[in-house]
């Protein structure tokens, strides 16, 4: 239900709910259904704002959410949908701590998303 409620929804009520919802992130992500609703919400972006939103509000908690089960899906389809300019702090953050990445199945799913998203990139500027 909160699906369709989001796909219904303008962009400044986008940008209300990922506001209200800031805090919430982390935790929403981690949860089987909240992670499914966040990540239909990020499929809609369309803005620089809605991506530093929550970029933003993920940056401290990026290693756990890509270690959990739920949350690893909610930031590959982050890195997947959002523009590269907004995924440079997660590669920062990746490179910073790249064992615990590494070591982890599910963070390695992030890597492999992120290296995925660069070579895209890539191959788009040639």
């Amino acid at each position: 239900m909160i699906q369709k409620l989001i796909g219904v929804c303008s962009l400044p009520q986008r940008i209300k709910i990922v506001q209200r919802l800031q805090s919430d992130i982390p935790g929403i992500a981690r949860n089987k259904q909240g992670t499914h609703s966040l990540q239909t919400l990020i499929t809609l972006f369309s803005t620089d704002e809605e991506y530093r939103l929550v970029t933003d509000c993920i940056k401290t908690t990026f290693l756990s959410l890509s270690q959990h089960p739920n949350a690893t899906h909610f930031l590959q389809k982050i890195i997947s949908f959002f523009p590269l300019k907004h995924t440079y702090s997660f590669i920062e953050i990746i490179l910073s701590d790249f064992l615990s990445f590494a070591l982890d199945k599910h963070a390695m799913c992030v890597i492999k998303q992120m290296i995925k998203k660069i070579a895209q990139s890539e191959g788009s500027s040639k």
